[in-house]
Order: C-alpha cells, then structure tokens, then sequence
C-alpha cells in the first residue's frame, strides 16, 4: 500500500509504502526552479528514478511505477519474519508443570 503526503504549498510529497523501510520525497530540485526530484529519506535513490521531473505528478507516477513491482526490502522482510517467530513462540507451550520437555529420542524420563 502506497501513502502520499502532498503538501501544495511548499510543492513536495512524501511517499511511504510498506514494501520499503525508508520515506521516498519529492521535491524542488536545488539551485533549479522549473524541476522537481526524488529522493530517499536513506540511501540512494535507484537509477530508474534518477533525474528531473517536469511536474510533482509526473515524479509521484514515477515512484508509483516503481513500487508497483517492487519486491519488500530486506529489512521488511527480516522484521516480518521476526515478527512472526515471535508470535510462534508465543503460542507455542513450552513448558509443562514447570519443567522444561525436550523433545527427542534421548528423552528418557526418571
């Protein structure tokens, strides 16, 4: 899912998807008035969006585009995954009667 934040009056938009960790904005371009670009709160922004853009819709469509296909980053995964594994052990019974069972065929009781 895809969440956009225009502010009109300052001419930027801050784009957040749940496939990436990172903010993406776009903005005015430094030192140029007529274009606007787009840039990653961290890291790099990728070659397919690199460059200038003649409007805040044409660089928005761009960054739409590009999250459309895009896989979630590694830090998405990885924290979906630990919060899976956290809600797994926490349905999980791991002890009984106050000891721990180990599971095995060394289990010998007594």
């Amino acid at each position: 899912m895809v969440t956009l934040n225009h502010n009109t009056e300052k001419q930027t938009c801050k784009i957040t998807s749940e496939n990436m960790a990172t903010a993406i904005n776009v903005q005015k371009k430094p030192n140029d008035h007529h274009f606007f670009e787009i840039r990653f709160e961290t890291g790099s922004v990728p070659e397919e969006l690199s460059g200038r853009y003649s409007s805040v819709q044409a660089a928005v469509k761009a960054v739409e585009n590009y999250l459309r296909n895009k896989r979630p980053t590694a830090a998405i995964r990885r924290d979906a995954y630990t919060e899976e594994r956290k809600q797994r052990n926490a349905t999980e019974t791991r002890t009984e009667g106050g000891k721990y069972i180990r599971k095995g065929s060394d289990n010998r009781s007594g």
